[in-house]
């Protein structure tokens, strides 16, 4: 088992993708705008703790690649090479 990483995700980001993919990361099965939310109001109560942490980590994590997804494949969408195939 290949251990899971923390990316920035491109597909769903406001600014850099960062929470969008600490959302996913985690496995959260919760709405996205209440986890920016509840961030947003952090990075206002900690004297901008949590905006240094947000820049940093938008500079250091790397972009998910777009071959990598977070969805399940059925064996339907798995590409066999045609000589592979059975005859």
């Amino acid at each position: 088992m290949t251990p899971k990483k923390w990316y920035k995700n491109p597909n769903d980001k406001v600014i850099a993708g960062v929470l969008s993919g600490l959302v996913d990361y985690l496995g959260w099965h919760i709405d996205l705008s209440l986890v920016r939310i509840i961030y947003t109001l952090l990075a206002l109560m900690s004297s901008g703790l949590f905006v240094v942490l947000y820049i940093v980590a938008a500079i250091i994590l790397p972009t998910k690649p777009t071959h990598y997804s977070s969805a399940v494949i059925d064996d339907e969408d798995v590409y066999t090479h045609p000589e592979d195939e059975e005859i």
